[in-house]
Formats: C-alpha cells, sequence, structure tokens
C-alpha cells in the first residue's frame, strides 16, 4: 500500500508546476520511506503540495481548485495514526477503526490531488506554444 501511495504521491507532486512546488517530487517520495522521519514529512509533503495546487488555482483562476491543506493536515494525522497503532498492541477495533480512517482520508485527499494534477496538465498541454524568440 506505501508503494501505491508513493506512486500516486509523485505523480501529483509531479503534475504540480514547478513554480508552486515547495520540493522536488522525488524528496516528496523519498523522504517517506525514512523510518520516523517519515512521521515528520508527512505533515509537510501533504498540506504542501494541497497549498501548492491552491496557489496555482488562483494564479490560473480556476474557481475548481479548493484549498484542501487541512484535508493533508488529515491525512497526515491518519498516516501517523495507523503506523502508531500497527507499531503497538492495540486492540482490533482500535487497529479496525485506525485503517477505515485512514483509507477514507486517503482516498478524498488523492481524489482531489489527482483531480488538480489531471487540471494542470491538461492546461500545460493546451497551453499555445511560446513565441518565437527575435534575439538573433
Amino acid at each position: 500500500a506505501l508503494i501505491f501511495a508513493a506512486l500516486l504521491l509523485f505523480r501529483c507532486w509531479k503534475g504540480l508546476p514547478e513554480a508552486h512546488r515547495k520540493t522536488t517530487p522525488g524528496k516528496a517520495v523519498g523522504f517517506l520511506f525514512i523510518p520516523f522521519f517519515n512521521f515528520y514529512w508527512v505533515f509537510v509533503s501533504f498540506p504542501a503540495l494541497a497549498k501548492g495546487y491552491y496557489s496555482y488555482g488562483k494564479q490560473v483562476n480556476d474557481p475548481e481548485i479548493k484549498d484542501m491543506s487541512g484535508l493533508g493536515m488529515a491525512y497526515a494525522v491518519a498516516f501517523v495514526l495507523v503506523w502508531v497503532v500497527f507499531l503497538t498492541p492495540a486492540p482490533g477495533a482500535v487497529t479496525f477503526v485506525t485503517t477505515i480512517a485512514d483509507v477514507v482520508v486517503f482516498v478524498l485527499f488523492f481524489k482531489a490531488m489527482s483531480t488538480y494534477a489531471n487540471r494542470a496538465l491538461s492546461r500545460g498541454a493546451s497551453a499555445p506554444p511560446p513565441a518565437p524568440s527575435s534575439a538573433w
């Protein structure tokens, strides 16, 4: 599941125009695989991704791109809770509820980020080519 989330996260960071990125797609994903640092990193990466798309949406005047940084923070909390629950002897009901909460927030967050990435990529693909340079 972590590999799938990492691929999805990379795709979402890659779709965000560079001017709005706080990190590179490689670092955004790579830091998830550093034990215990990833507990900090999710609180930086997920909200930053959402804020990046929000600032991009404001730049291109796209009212469909909303500020989802709160949902990014909620996913960071759910991500950490799932790992803490799995690393400790928790009752089955706690594990079940935590996992369901994580999955729900994961789907909501990445559905929004994937949609925004697709909007940014399609806008970039349909942008007119740059004007020829007359610097001869």
